[in-house]
């Protein structure tokens, strides 16, 4: 009994971790996210402000 429950312990500690891990690390990934520049980009639709656009260095979903 005593080992089951430190492995379900430790378990879900690591699967905390890891999810806290994830998280992070996606909100890292779109923080320079912006819509109108994706639509701009990807469908060729222009915005409407062009000066509204992030910085190239800043749209990290560009190959």
């Amino acid at each position: 009994v005593f080992y089951t429950s430190l492995l379900l312990r430790i378990a879900f500690l690591s699967g905390g971790i890891l999810g806290v891990w994830f998280i992070k690390r996606f909100k890292k990934s779109i923080k320079g996210f912006s819509f109108m520049s994706w639509l701009h980009w990807t469908f060729g639709i222009p915005p409407k402000h062009a000066k509204n656009l992030p910085h190239s260095s800043q749209r990290r979903w560009l190959p």
